[in-house]
C-alpha cells in the first residue's frame, strides 16, 4: 500500500521581522501555512485531499477554509493562505486524507 502521510506542517512566515514562530502577526498579515506531504516511494503517485481550517479559539468559529485535491508524490508541498485576521488567538488544522487512511496536526498564532 502507499499512503501518503503528512511529513510537517509549519506557518510559512515569521512575522514581523523576525521574533520566531510564536511572535504574533500584526492585524494586516496574511497568513500561510505549509503541508508537507510524503509517499513511501519517490515514484508512487497517490491522490490525496488535503484540507486546512482556520478558526478563532475565542469562539471556536471558523474565519476560513481551503481545500485541494491532487497527488502526492514523494515529497511534495502546498500553500495556504488566508487573512488578515482580527486580534485574537486563532488555530489552524490542516488534514491529509486519501483512500487509505488520513491524518492532520494543528497550529496555533495570535495577531494584535
Amino acid at each position: 500500500m502507499f499512503e501518503p502521510w503528512l511529513q510537517d506542517a509549519e506557518l510559512a512566515t515569521d512575522p514581523q521581522g523576525g521574533d520566531g514562530p510564536n511572535a504574533p502577526y500584526s492585524s494586516t498579515d496574511k497568513v500561510a501555512v505549509i503541508a508537507l506531504v510524503e509517499t513511501r516511494k519517490p515514484t508512487d503517485s497517490v491522490p490525496v485531499r488535503i484540507k486546512v481550517t482556520w478558526t478563532a479559539q475565542a469562539d471556536g468559529k471558523t474565519v476560513g477554509e481551503d481545500e485541494v485535491t491532487g497527488h502526492a508524490s514523494g515529497q511534495d508541498q502546498w500553500t495556504f493562505e488566508a487573512g488578515p485576521f482580527p486580534p485574537g488567538a486563532y488555530h489552524v488544522s490542516v488534514e491529509v486524507e486519501s483512500e487509505i487512511d488520513s491524518a492532520g496536526t494543528g497550529l496555533a498564532f495570535t495577531v494584535e
